[in-house]
């Protein structure tokens, strides 16, 4: 397989250096991931119609999407991987990618595409006095990359109290998305009650890393005050006695959860900033 016996196995060892290690995985993951990200821009222009109303049906979306990572990574890192093997999990990973690829194909042929003039809101979005696409996307990409230098953060913390095993990085991953996906879905549903989109945005994120470092600090002063055990190297975390459950659980729930659903209600806050700017713009030049 191409990523363990190619990559892995035989390309890992030949590398001197950390950017070659760098090229070599991006090279391999290129596509598929490229491919991934490009699959919600195009379902979000098939579904979505018209300006006004878009952020909420975006936020749904992606909410799913990510809701649907999120149970992916669970399910894989924690049943699949363990009861089928690594190789038998990979082939129903593909096996369910080809059946999403052959229903998407049969949706698509029988929808009738054609090529609409987009309204004059749209199109004060490639307007380069306004800027304000570039100025949000700017913003959204500090954000983006925020979040995901901290869920290394909080794998990196969150492993080492696990002593590493092979379920941390799933647990970590499934309880971000999930966390992601229920902030996505609460902003979409909540998102036409914010008077002042900009300012809530601006205050998402700074509540989120407030929370975040927060997080990290409940897990020093816990094991100070003896909530949490000092040493994890000679105890069984993963054991699944119900006091070890409740301690992986407390530290998900207080570490990682509350600044990812943050993150994912600011989301469809930020396309309701664009919306608004973009229609006030329009406005002005009409």
């Amino acid at each position: 397989m191409l990523y363990y016996d190619v990559i892995y196995r035989e390309l890992l060892p030949l590398s001197s250096s950390r950017g070659v290690i760098f090229a070599v995985v991006f090279a391999g993951l290129l596509w598929p991931t490229f491919l991934m990200g490009c699959s919600l821009p195009f379902l979000s222009k098939a579904v979505v119609s018209e300006i006004a109303g878009s952020a909420r049906l975006i936020g749904w979306l992606y909410g799913l999407n990510t809701m649907g990572a999120g149970v992916g990574a669970f399910v894989g890192g924690w049943f699949l991987i363990g009861t089928l093997g690594f190789d038998k999990a990979v082939y129903v990973g593909a096996a369910l990618n080809l059946v999403v690829a052959a229903g998407g194909l049969l949706l698509a042929r029988g929808l009738g595409l054609r090529e609409d003039a987009p309204p004059a809101a749209a199109r004060c979005i490639d307007d380069p006095a306004g800027g304000i696409v570039w100025r949000w996307s700017l913003l959204v990409f500090i954000s983006g990359f925020l979040i995901v230098a901290l869920q290394i953060v909080w794998y990196r913390l969150i492993g080492v109290l696990l002593q590493s095993n092979g379920y941390s990085f799933s647990l970590v991953l499934s309880v971000f998305l999930l966390g992601d996906a229920a902030g996505l879905l609460v902003g979409a549903r909540t998102i036409d009650r914010i008077a002042d989109p900009r300012r809530f945005f601006f205050l998402m994120q700074g509540m989120a890393t407030a929370l975040a470092l927060a997080g990290a600090w409940f897990v020093y002063l816990a094991i100070g005050m003896g909530i949490l055990p000092a040493a994890f190297v000679d105890r069984d975390i993963m054991s699944g006695r119900p006091g070890d459950v409740a301690l992986i659980v407390l530290l998900l729930a207080v570490v990682v959860l509350p600044a990812s659903f943050i993150m994912g209600f600011s989301f469809p806050v930020v396309q309701k900033a664009v919306q608004r700017d973009i229609d006030r713009l329009a406005k002005g030049s009409a």
